[in-house]
């Protein structure tokens, strides 16, 4: 089943101008819906991805199996991977992609030590001059919110910088959304991760279940959003398969 069908959403589309926060854990993760809506928005749309928890090697990798060529896609200029596991002065370089497998240096809470510029400032910078560039609906992702959370000496900076980019896509007045992602129990502060939650327009919560359930692997729920229903979902070789829970 398609996931998009479930929920009555457009074909390739998430709902226009909205921040979608995907709550998931380090045992079940949610990082299969990056790539179901990276899939989503490459057909004929843009991604913008700020890469944290894998290297670009690995999403052209996985992305390959879903039949989609990233290199291709960013070729068209329609993929954008800001690399943020990159030196920690010059995080914010997006990665050369004349190959699939670009060197990577291994990210550090170094990252955040004060350069003659505010990492963050520099960081929001590269993605409001990436979005400034694109015409047409665009997908900005970020894939892991806790690098940043768990990384920074004010997380307030970290609310702040997500807030801009959902304000930079609701601005757009398109078919654009803003993606990210946060493990909620790898937070160190679940204060933030709550005012995080606050502002956001959908929670896509995933979990699973203590044993296989059925045969599915987990479900995912709408806090927020009440009159979505529950989606079980179950891993396949090159997708994920969605069914509806009925009320």
């Amino acid at each position: 089943g398609d996931l998009n069908n479930i929920l009555n959403w457009n074909t390739n589309k998430l709902p226009s101008s909205e921040w979608i926060l995907i709550e998931d854990s380090i045992a079940k993760s949610g990082s299969f819906l990056l790539y179901h809506f990276m899939h989503m928005y490459s057909v004929h749309d843009n991604v913008v991805l700020l890469g944290f928890d894998h290297t670009f090697s690995n999403y052209f990798t996985v992305s390959r199996k879903m039949g989609v060529n990233l290199l291709n896609i960013h070729e068209e200029n329609r993929f954008h991977y800001i690399n943020g596991l990159s030196c920690p002065y010059y995080w914010t370089d997006e990665v050369n992609m004349e190959g699939a497998n670009p060197s990577i240096i291994a990210a550090s809470s170094n990252m955040f030590v004060q350069s003659e510029e505010d990492p963050m400032r520099e960081l929001f910078m590269k993605v409001k001059t990436i979005l400034e560039g694109i015409e047409g609906n665009v997908c900005l992702i970020i894939d892991n919110v806790n690098f940043l959370l768990n990384g920074a000496d004010n997380s307030e900076d970290i609310v702040s910088f997500l807030q801009y980019c959902n304000i930079m896509i609701k601005e757009r007045q398109d078919d654009s959304s803003f993606v990210s992602l946060v493990h909620n129990d790898a937070a160190e502060d679940l204060n933030v991760v709550n005012m995080i939650k606050y502002q956001v327009d959908m929670v896509m919560q995933v979990a699973g279940f203590e044993a296989k359930y059925g045969g599915v692997d987990g479900q995912i729920t709408f806090p927020l959003n009440k009159n979505l229903p529950r989606a079980h979902f179950v891993y396949q070789e090159e997708s994920v398969k969605f069914t509806p829970v009925r009320r």
